[in-house]
């Protein structure tokens, strides 16, 4: 059964809204959206609450076989990027706060929305099946795997994306709010220049 909201601590979060999500304890806090919030009977006939999600991954999360790969952006910090297909299923109990995010083409201010907190824009999606297939490829199959597609699936360069606005300072370097628990070290994704499954969302909580 799909409820269209949930209560968490006080907090009701919605069906499409942005979250923080903690996967493991002392983990650093991931990006999603939430899909689908689902009511299903466990043991001892107990109502069991979960969420789907999509993810959002931010740059330190995942690097390509060389850190030049990726578009340029004058806001690293702020900047996710939209993993498309894959969704996977959380604990409830992993909920942390909500956020922002947004398409950058979507807003006429993008400097002056991320001067707010917990707000964050994406330009890309990520391929995560490209990144598996980097990760065991040859060079000539890296090539023809591009990591990147403007939002849609379309490839880059089919259409002209314009850089998002310079960023004041105060909004680039800015952290979490309250909502969100203080930065941890950052938890790194296997790399894709290693023969570990790249992208790969927490597997203590998620599924493959």
């Amino acid at each position: 059964m799909s409820l269209d909201s949930i209560e968490v601590q006080g907090r009701r979060y919605s069906v499409f809204e942005y979250v923080y999500l903690r996967p493991w304890p002392n983990s650093e806090p991931w990006v999603a959206r939430i899909e689908e919030i689902v009511a299903s009977i466990g043991r001892s006939n107990k109502v069991q609450q979960s969420l789907s999600v999509r993810w959002f991954y931010r740059r330190r999360d995942l690097l390509p076989s060389g850190e030049c790969e990726f578009p340029a952006c004058d806001n690293e910090a702020r900047e996710v990027y939209l993993v498309p297909g894959k969704l996977d299923q959380v604990e409830i109990k992993t909920l942390l706060g909500s956020c922002k995010v947004v398409c950058s083409t979507d807003v006429p201010d993008l400097a002056a929305y991320l001067q707010e907190d917990d707000t964050y824009f994406y330009r890309y999606e990520y391929d995560l099946a490209a990144a598996k297939a980097r990760s065991v490829g040859t060079a000539q199959r890296d090539k023809q795997c591009p990591l990147f597609r403007l939002p849609g699936g379309k490839p880059l360069g089919s259409e002209t994306v314009d850089a998002p606005a310079s960023v004041p300072a105060s909004a680039a370097g800015a952290e979490p709010s309250a909502m969100a628990p203080p930065a941890a070290r950052p938890v790194k994704r296997a790399r894709l220049d290693t023969a570990a499954p790249a992208a790969a969302a927490p597997s203590a909580v998620l599924g493959p």
